[in-house]
């Protein structure tokens, strides 16, 4: 009899509750099928799929405020260095979340058309539309999956020699 997959990550939590702390690779392993069986994500995903969501908020509410509503600072950075930095923190995340690369893939085409949707909106709080603020965008996503899959594959290779 097949049980569902919630009824295998509660066997799996119990089976990973009764291994002893000297066995760590044992522990690291239930505990990540526990995640799947049960959940069907580590916590390493849900964890990016959070700050993804959370990072995408608060681009979305930092980008619509009225400018009248906001004091202006002053800022070291230029407009489009912000943006850059924002969507490159945003795609990491999303790459971080996504379990298979459609998934991942997808998150990063939802966070481009993000980008052109507040374009569009931003007119109607008091904004303007720019071009270089899309391009800036487009090109923090691309920068961002780049160093998310440079430093993973650094890391692995460092892993190893250790």
């Amino acid at each position: 009899m097949m049980l569902p997959p919630i009824c295998t990550g509660i066997r799996s939590l119990t089976k990973l509750y009764a291994l002893t702390v000297n066995d760590d690779k044992k522990c690291v392993a239930m505990s990540q099928q526990v995640f799947r069986n049960g959940l069907g994500y580590t916590p390493m995903k849900i964890t990016g799929f959070i700050c993804w969501c959370g990072l995408a908020l608060t681009i979305i509410i930092g980008s619509l405020i009225p400018v009248q509503a906001v004091e202006q600072v002053p800022s070291i950075l230029s407009d489009k260095v912000q943006h850059f930095i924002g969507y490159a923190v945003l795609s990491i995340a999303a790459v971080s979340a996504g379990r298979a690369w459609q998934q991942k893939g997808m998150m990063i085409f939802l966070s481009f058309l993000m980008g052109i949707a507040i374009e569009f909106i931003q007119p109607m709080t008091g904004r303007y539309f720019e071009t270089g603020d899309i391009i800036a965008n487009s090109v923090g996503l691309v920068a961002g999956v780049l160093i998310f899959f440079l430093s993973s594959s650094a890391l692995d290779h460092w892993a190893r020699k250790a």
